[in-house]
C-alpha cells in the first residue's frame, strides 16, 4: 500500500511541474505578442549588432540616393 501511495505522489509531482511549465511558456509567449504591439519604433537588426528603427529604415528605402 506503501508503495502505490509513493508512486501515485510522484506522478502528481511529475505532472504538477508539467501543468507549470506549459502555463509558463504561454504567459511568456502573450508577454512577448503584447510588448511588439506596444513598442511602434520596431528595431531591424542585420545580425551584426547594426539596429535601426522600422521608420529609419523605411526613410532610407524612399531616399533619392538609394540605388
Amino acid at each position: 500500500m506503501l508503495k502505490k501511495l509513493l508512486i501515485f505522489l510522484i506522478l502528481a509531482l511529475i505532472l504538477g511541474l508539467g501543468v507549470f511549465f506549459v502555463y509558463e511558456k504561454q504567459e511568456t509567449a502573450i508577454k512577448e505578442i503584447s510588448t511588439v504591439e506596444v513598442n511602434p519604433d520596431k528595431k531591424i537588426c542585420d545580425g551584426k549588432g547594426n539596429c535601426i528603427t522600422e521608420a529609419e529604415y523605411n526613410a532610407y528605402l524612399n531616399s533619392p540616393d538609394y540605388l
